[in-house]
């Protein structure tokens, strides 16, 4: 077990994690270059137990990035189980504690949750988006996956705007500020072709299970942050022009749900609907229909 202790955005991440759930945790939420960009009192520890689970009553699957968890609330706390794996999250007046049970690997998809919904918690909102920028106005495309949100960021960059993230930030939902947490382009072996016909000197620097990482400085001059104005959810209709469609007020909120995910913990619930309903109406959203004509950049 090694012990650590990072800030992201103003939030303390600290506590003692085995090698591999130290390593996701670094991917996933330590980056340096805006470490101390917000101010905040909000502490997350993390610390690992040997108790036995207890048995989770009621239940329910949600869905993560790569499968399922089930999510219950046991006395004061919420736990998120992963087959023989939990995290369990204890919530306090200005953080939250995360305790680990469990062996690192099958921890992987706890971890991830646990600490997703402990800063979202602070009133950080997270964003399953690519995002790219103009002039220090972002715009962040989302949508199911495999519905083109790293190739519609490519083709932004390729006209002229910067990339902010290729699948994850952390938006500041009362300043519109949104930082990027990805360190490169992850795509799959086909899109990387389709990268290289835009950018034909790219090199990807690794091969991360069955995607090449490509740095986002191999495509344009890279920024870390910008205002989120607009948000466009993506489908797929080759059949017709690609076009841009306002949504009307109740699909507006459903789309940042879409962007945001669903928070899990009663701590989280409330606020989130306070959030989603004040950005439905302050972002412009949009559904991005790709057709078969170029992308409106």
């Amino acid at each position: 077990m090694t012990e650590f202790d990072f800030l992201l955005l103003g939030r303390r991440i600290h506590g003692v994690a085995s090698a591999q759930v130290l390593a996701l945790l670094q991917r996933l939420f330590d980056f340096p270059s805006h470490a101390t960009a917000l101010k905040s009192n909000w502490s997350v520890q993390i610390s690992a137990s040997a108790d036995a689970i207890p048995k989770l009553e009621n239940a329910y699957q949600a869905a993560v990035h790569n499968g399922f968890v089930a999510v219950s609330t046991k006395e004061d706390s919420t736990w998120i189980q992963s087959e023989e794996n939990a995290a369990q999250v204890t919530f306090l007046a200005t953080g939250a504690n995360i305790v680990l049970h469990g062996s690192s690997q099958g921890l992987l998809p706890c971890v991830m949750v646990a600490v997703i919904e402990a800063i979202r918690a602070s009133g950080l909102l997270p964003m399953h988006t690519s995002i790219a920028s103009k002039n220090g106005i972002g715009t962040a495309f989302t949508g199911e996956s495999g519905r083109g949100k790293t190739t519609t960021l490519i083709h932004s960059v390729k006209a002229g705007f910067q990339p902010i993230c290729e699948d994850f930030a952390w938006l500041e939902p009362i300043s519109l500020e949104v930082f990027g947490c990805d360190r490169g382009l992850r795509c799959l072996p086909d899109t990387f072709e389709q990268v290289k016909q835009f950018f034909p000197d790219v090199q990807p620097i690794a091969f991360e299970v069955d995607k090449h990482l490509v740095p986002f400085e191999q495509l344009a001059p890279r920024v870390w942050s910008c205002r989120l104005e607009r948000l466009w959810t993506l489908e797929r209709d080759l059949s017709q022009a690609t076009h841009l469609e306002p949504l009307p007020a109740s699909q507006r909120v459903m789309a940042m749900y879409g962007a945001t995910g669903i928070p899990l913990t009663a701590e989280t619930r409330a606020q989130s609907s306070i959030q989603m309903a004040g950005l439905a109406k302050r972002l412009e959203i949009m559904r991005l229909h790709i057709g078969n004509t170029a992308l409106p950049f």
